[in-house]
């Protein structure tokens, strides 16, 4: 009896272990960005997505993925770097790692991933700006999701996101879930 349950906690500790991580090491299919992102040191970027620096496209192949402490790890095709987002828990609350990694990335190419969306809408995707007009999926594509700890649902009429550690943008939608420019703003962008 001792035998058979010393057995069954290895046997538990052993599915744990090597299944925790097993869509970052094994992914049963390819893996692409879900989302713009960008970064200024590839080993140093931040779950909250600052706009600020390269742009890894969505839709860009990704080769590896992996967890390693409070951070998603991963390599692309079109990059010889290795890319580390530190994920900080306080941005998403309600959020697991796990879940912020699966929203990281998809099986869908970009072609899937913009299926439907107008043509003003994927040149704003492709070109990182927001201007009026695009809807909230398109803005999740250009943009990535709003950090939770500000923008707490999807379903609001302004995302916060921020450009950079210092200065942030809200981007409101109209009844319908369609950008519109701020008053404030001079240019075509939001």
């Amino acid at each position: 009896m001792k035998k058979n349950l010393i057995g069954l906690f290895l046997l538990s500790l052993f599915c744990i272990v090597f299944t925790s991580n097993s869509f970052a090491e094994s992914p049963s299919q390819e893996l692409y960005t879900s989302y713009n992102m960008w970064f200024e040191k590839p080993d140093s970027m931040w779950s909250i997505n600052y706009k600020k620096g390269v742009i890894i496209p969505a839709g860009t192949k990704i080769n590896s993925v992996k967890l390693e402490r409070n951070k998603v790890v991963f390599t692309t095709q079109d990059h010889s770097n290795k890319f580390a987002i530190n994920f900080t828990s306080k941005h998403h609350p309600g959020l697991s790692l796990e879940q912020f990694r699966d929203r990281l990335f998809t099986n869908k190419t970009f072609d899937e991933l913009v299926r439907g969306f107008s043509k003003k809408e994927i040149e704003s995707i492709r070109s990182g700006v927001l201007i009026p007009g695009l809807s909230k999926k398109a803005v999740l594509v250009a943009y990535g999701y709003p950090p939770e700890h500000v923008t707490g649902s999807l379903e609001m009429n302004s995302w916060t996101y921020w450009l950079n550690r210092f200065k942030n943008k809200v981007i409101h939608f109209d009844n319908s879930g369609h950008t519109v420019r701020d008053s404030a703003a001079a240019d075509e962008s939001l």
